[in-house]
């Protein structure tokens, strides 16, 4: 399971008491306003440029929209967590085609080589098979578990499966081989990327402005209370 922590903090406190002047006791609730703000609209960003960057699907989406705003700012504590907690992706959680497996009698349906891509700016490759880290490996096609989740996996050529099922396929041996979930970047990964390459130093901004926004409505609101 990935995790992955971003904080939104206030960099200088000192800055927001010396600009609140006489109402620098006001100091710790214009920071937990700007920093909760600025956490939510960062939330919401990165979850928007990881849609425009990644090629997901209905799955991949549900993974990224599991990013939440957690130990939101205090007073006490001016800082707040944007975290998400995930399972490794594979390539079933991105576009490929066919969208859906062709399992048993189907197989027919399908065509010879599926295509698939993790960045949408990539074109669509064919999932040719071939050598990899667990040994030579078939070309890579979809399948649904007894889960429900429908993953992308090729055959391990020759290694035998430590569960087989009388329904699975056979090779000409009579084995029936090892699947390989073939993996992409997890949801934390994606967001990991997103936050330091775009969204990050915009967050900084925003956090700026909003903290220039808390401070303005103190002063104005001690304004009105004098006159």
């Amino acid at each position: 399971m990935a995790k992955a922590i971003y904080d939104v903090q206030v960099p200088n406190i000192g800055e927001v008491e010396r600009a609140l002047g006489d109402m620098r006791d006001k100091a710790p609730r214009a920071m937990k306003n700007a920093v909760n703000q600025t956490a939510t609209r960062a939330k919401n960003m990165m979850i928007r440029q990881a849609r425009l960057r990644y090629a997901v699907n209905s799955a991949g989406r549900r993974h990224l929209n599991a990013l939440k705003v957690r130990n939101r700012a205090t007073t006490q504590n001016p800082t707040a967590e944007i975290f998400i907690s995930s399972r490794r992706n594979d390539l079933g959680d991105f576009q490929s085609n066919p969208s859906v497996p062709h399992m048993g009698r189907d197989w027919v349906l399908s065509p010879e080589f599926h295509t698939s891509r993790v960045l949408k700016k990539s074109p669509m490759e064919a999932l040719t098979g071939g050598h990899t880290a667990l040994g030579q490996a078939s070309k890579g096609f979809l399948v649904k578990f007894d889960s429900g989740h429908v993953g992308m996996v090729q055959r391990l050529i020759g290694r035998p499966a430590a569960n087989p099922k009388s329904t699975r396929w056979r090779s000409k041996n009579g084995v029936v081989e090892k699947l390989y979930t073939m993996s992409s970047p997890s949801a934390s990964a994606m967001h990991s990327t997103v936050w330091r390459e775009e969204v990050e130093p915009d967050s900084e901004i925003i956090l700026q402005e909003r903290l220039q926004h808390e401070v303005s409505k103190i002063l104005t609101q001690a304004g009105r209370k004098t006159k």
